[in-house]
């Protein structure tokens, strides 16, 4: 198993200003695999989400979007930054650490902004955070939204948020291919000359 020795080293380094321990190189690569699978699968769910409810570039909505407020930074997985309107996309279980999201989302609902969270059918929720949403949703009822897609809406929002990752590949594929051919053809006139 390879790893980015580079990588590795920031992460030790991060752990030690940290005061914990860190992972061997063989395990710390396994979790990053782990992750970045879990991340692209998250990705894939919001994208198809987005798709499903006709909340695309075209239609104003930008994906990660930040927004800063005085209880920091907040980051959005889809937000319309002109209506102040944003989601998040959970799919998989909702641990203590999205208490601080939370937070922040509060901060926001308060600047005006609305936020619609959608989770995975059966998720699990840690007890303090499910509180939190509770408090939140029954403060702001027509700010602060949770809905629980259905296993059919999850499932399609998966396939077809495959797919769009799929035709972006491919597109960048294609872009490469054109800016290496126009490199080559460049190049040859370059020696014509």
């Amino acid at each position: 198993m390879s790893y980015d020795e580079d990588e590795y080293a920031r992460y030790v380094d991060g752990k030690w200003f940290e005061e914990k321990s860190a992972r061997l190189p063989k395990d710390w690569q396994r979790e990053r695999e782990k992750w970045s699978k879990s991340r692209d699968f998250g990705n894939e769910f919001r994208n198809g989400m987005c798709h499903l409810l006709g909340r695309t570039q075209e239609t104003g909505w930008a994906i990660e979007n930040y927004y800063k407020s005085d209880a920091g930074k907040c980051f959005h997985d889809a937000a319309h930054p002109v209506a102040q309107h944003a989601m998040e996309f959970k799919a998989g279980s909702i641990g203590k650490d999205a208490m601080l999201q939370l937070k922040k989302d509060a901060r926001a609902i308060r600047d005006g902004w609305t936020i619609e969270w959608f989770t995975a059918p059966g998720a699990r929720i840690d007890s303090a955070v499910a509180e939190k949403i509770r408090e939140l949703s029954a403060r702001y009822p027509d700010r602060f939204t949770v809905v629980e897609v259905t296993k059919e809406q999850f499932v399609q929002a998966i396939q077809i948020g495959r797919e769009l990752s799929r035709q972006r590949e491919a597109q960048q594929v294609q872009k490469a291919r054109e800016i290496e051919l126009a490199q080559n053809i460049e190049a040859a006139r370059s020696q014509e000359s």
